[in-house]
């Protein structure tokens, strides 16, 4: 995974952008808070979560998404979001 990747999808900075504002949220909640569809917000999740950026719990039908602080890349990423928003 290179920064490119993530940092050059607008849907895909949306998205992480949501998970950080919100900790822990679930796809509805990203796609009316990107105001992306439905299939783009999956396939960038799917992204994420399989680069070990985004971790996905399953509760009941329920998939809940939050940031994986254990990686060294996304505390990167979150200090990248954090120098933006100043």
């Amino acid at each position: 995974m290179n920064v490119e990747e993530i940092l050059g999808s607008k849907g895909k900075v949306k998205i992480l952008k949501v998970i950080y504002s919100f900790g822990e949220t679930n796809i509805t909640h990203i796609v009316r808070e990107t105001k992306l569809n439905h299939k783009t917000v999956s396939n960038h999740l799917r992204y994420l979560v399989d680069k070990g950026i985004v971790n996905e719990r399953v509760i009941g039908r329920i998939k809940m998404y939050s940031i994986n602080f254990s990686n060294p890349k996304t505390l990167a990423l979150k200090d990248i979001f954090s120098v933006i928003e100043e």
